[in-house]
């Protein structure tokens, strides 16, 4: 099983307009309202894919209401702590006539001591039948910035696997953990680093770095310039063929599933990398986020490019 984890979920609402004019009233031509945040974009991708998955996180108020109605829906199991207040809302504003985003994000509840201790016992439960764990996004307020490192050791005195893909003191603190993979955009590795990157050859320095602070692998993605992949084995770059996106968002977390997924079953470096890069396009040809077409993967996996670095 696949455990998927979300710790500041909320609803996503994606607005279309046909330009963005600050100041104004704008009418929405279009909306649509998901169950987010980056580790349920995650959620929503493996279940697609077929992958036994159990959802857990923090969900709060009326829109955690929502949120888990959404899942429910979808058939995903799920076992969240409720918290206080409210879920997040985060938006999305699209302009069609440019396919320029522009997203607002909330803050989301601050959460104490008795929901965080209410989660870690769900997750210690479900520990028990978890062979991978993906830890995604930002943190709540009121929880520690170390937490996803907190989260790393438990997984790993369970014999499960992990992935952070966060950024900021979140991401920093998880490397105390030793998670078996960090996925961080190169605008998050640089902060990390403190560097400015730019380009595959920063992207691979990035990886192999983030190994030596602790991670078992590291993906550095770089958007249409497809990832860096180093493990303690080689380091690889994958490049996926240029395509016309509708909606980017989300493809990291597929980044995120397809790790997850290749984990699961066994498959070696090579073949998940591949099926991580062409995953993470597919969504990106979808207006959905965290969603793909079966055609567009099969198209793309034998599309993608590696390139082994030295």
């Amino acid at each position: 099983m696949i455990i998927t984890i979300t710790m500041n979920a909320s609803v996503d609402k994606r607005y279309g307009v046909e330009s963005l004019l600050p100041g104004t009233a704008m009418r929405v031509s279009s909306c649509r309202n998901t169950a987010g945040g980056k580790g349920l974009n995650v959620t929503r991708v493996l279940r697609q894919l077929g992958a036994d998955v159990l959802a857990l996180g923090v969900t709060a108020g009326r829109n955690g209401d929502f949120i888990e109605g959404e899942l429910d829906a979808l058939g995903i199991s799920h076992d969240f702590a409720r918290a206080p207040g409210e879920s997040r809302c985060c938006v999305n504003v699209v302009e069609e006539s440019t396919g320029r985003q522009t997203e607002f994000l909330e803050p989301g509840p601050n959460i104490g001591i008795a929901v965080l201790d209410d989660f870690l016992a769900r997750f210690s439960e479900a520990l028990a039948e978890g062979a991978v764990v993906t830890a995604s996004g930002s943190l709540p307020q009121g929880a520690p910035s170390g937490f996803y490192g907190d989260l790393a050791s438990m997984a790993r005195e369970a014999g499960a696997r992990i992935i952070v893909d966060s950024s900021g003191a979140a991401l920093a603190r998880a490397l105390s953990g030793r998670p078996d993979l960090v996925k961080p955009n190169l605008e998050e590795a640089g902060v990390l680093l403190g560097r400015r990157l730019e380009g595959a050859a920063d992207a691979a320095a990035a990886a192999r770095e983030l190994i030596g602070f602790g991670a078992g692998s590291a993906a550095v993605s770089m958007g249409a310039e497809g990832v860096a992949y180093a493990w303690p084995g080689g380091l690889v770059r994958a490049v996926p063929p240029e395509i016309q996106p509708k909606n980017a968002v989300g493809s990291g977390d597929s980044m995120v599933a397809a790790f997850a997924r290749g984990w699961s079953s066994g498959w070696d470096a090579e073949r998940t990398v591949r099926f991580a890069v062409a995953l993470s396009a597919a969504n990106a040809l979808c207006e959905e986020t965290g969603a793909f077409r079966d055609s567009d993967l099969e198209e793309l996996i034998p599309l993608v490019e590696l390139e082994w670095m030295s």
